[in-house]
């Protein structure tokens, strides 16, 4: 199904600009302009990212956020002389990237954490665009650009005080408790 007066509605939205629209406006005009099923997919992507995606149409999604996870994995534990087989996840369908490869190795020759996030950001953002770009007004776009809706409200929201902000708290929480796991990125 296509979806042409919903998409041609929608504001340009750019992974570092400020976000277009609010999530909640842009689910409040989804529930009362689409149907039922592509709601309930929208919001399971919005809450769970690529993993939200479900279906045969999302596993190219799934299966590269999985490799993006597991060569990142990989590089952190080679650079501390590590063994990174208990941190890596199973691949569906056999899928495999150099791509995501040379990704990881430019994430991490950036100087600082923001900068690496950013690659990959940026990568995952391109592949929304491949992935919609088959079906530009159909349920693939719609779940794209809410996706890209959702990753530009969290990178709005990346700022210094922010920053200090979390540090403080995770700082907080091993003060708190030096001998549990501490989950950082949540």
């Amino acid at each position: 199904m296509n979806y042409y007066y919903f998409m041609a509605s929608l504001p340009p939205v750019s992974l570092t600009g400020v976000p277009p629209v609010g999530l909640e406006v842009f689910l409040a005009d989804a529930r009362r302009l689409l149907d039922a099923k592509l709601v309930a997919t929208l919001e399971a992507a919005l809450e769970r990212g690529f993993e939200g995606v479900r279906g045969a149409a999302g596993e190219p999604l799934r299966a590269a956020e999985v490799l993006l996870r597991n060569a990142i994995a990989r590089t952190r534990a080679a650079r501390r002389d590590e063994d990174a087989t208990p941190f890596l996840k199973p691949v569906c369908g056999g899928w495999f990237s150099v791509e995501v490869e040379s990704v990881v190795a430019e994430a991490f020759g950036k100087p600082n954490p923001l900068e690496r996030e950013l690659v990959f950001e940026r990568y995952r953002w391109e592949l929304l665009e491949e992935w919609s770009r088959t079906t530009p007004f159909g349920e693939r776009a719609v779940l794209a650009y809410a996706m890209k809706l959702k990753m530009a409200h969290r990178w709005a929201q990346l700022n210094d005080e922010a920053g200090r902000a979390r540090l403080n708290e995770t700082v907080a929480q091993v003060r708190a408790a030096p001998d549990e796991t501490i989950e950082v990125y949540g």
